[in-house]
Order: structure tokens, then sequence, then C-alpha cells
């Protein structure tokens, strides 16, 4: 398994999950036709880098919402997808991205956004939200 090529792709996923938070704490009434995360995954599969700076520009009020976003119901969960988004960016900074991705990397990607991760710590998830996205976490 290409594990860079992976790990781009579950960091889209963790985009989505945070933008997804944003908006059922801070506008849950706003029904958005796509995720940061999702909207990036084309781009992704042809130049990760370009993505990259793109992805830092339209998640930055998701982050900084994560960031100052204690002690309320979903908090957790908050800090729980701000975690997961650290390691994946620590593994990442020590990897080499590929420029153009190959076929192989493009699967890789794919597979990544669409991976899962642990349930224990993920429990915290609302049930509402993984059935109207239509996946199983």
């Amino acid at each position: 398994m290409n594990e860079n090529a992976f790990l781009l792709g579950r960091f889209l996923r963790v985009a989505d999950e945070i933008h997804r938070l944003y908006c059922e704490v801070v506008r849950p009434n706003d029904r958005l036709p796509e995720l940061c995360g999702s909207s990036l995954l084309s781009p992704m599969l042809e130049s990760p880098l370009r993505t990259f700076n793109q992805l830092a520009t339209r998640t930055t009020p998701y982050l900084k919402w994560a960031r100052r976003f204690h002690g309320e119901e979903k908090s957790g969960l908050a800090h729980y997808w701000m975690r997961q988004w650290a390691t994946i960016a620590d593994s990442l900074h020590c990897l080499a991205w590929p420029e153009r991705p190959s076929p192989e990397e493009r699967a890789q990607i794919f597979l990544g956004y669409l991976s899962s991760f642990p349930k224990s710590e993920n429990s915290e998830t609302s049930t509402e939200t993984t059935k109207s996205e239509g996946t199983l976490l």
C-alpha cells in the first residue's frame, strides 16, 4: 500500500468531518451541497500540493472554531477529529507526496477518503449525521 497517498485521502475525510460538525453546531438549519474535503477529492487526485493550498484556505474558519469549541455538546467530537487530523498531518509531513499521482496512488487516495476510523473513539458521532450521509463509521 502507498501510505502517503492513502493518508492524503484520510486528511480530506477528516476535513469533511470537522466541516460537518461545524455546520451541525454553528449552522444547524443550513444544508450544504458539498463538504470541503469531498469537494477537493478530484483535485487531490491531480495535484496534492495545489489541493493542500486550497484546503488550507477553505478550512481555516473550521479550524479556528474547533480549537475554541470547549465544554459544550459535541466538543469532545471536535477534539477527537482535530487529534485525528494532527496525527495524519504529522505522518504526511515526514513523507514524500506524489507530484502527479499514478493510477495506483489515485486509488489509494480514494480508499483513504473512504476508510473508517476507530469505532471505540468515534462513538460520539451522531446517528443522524451518519444516516444523512449514508455512511457507517
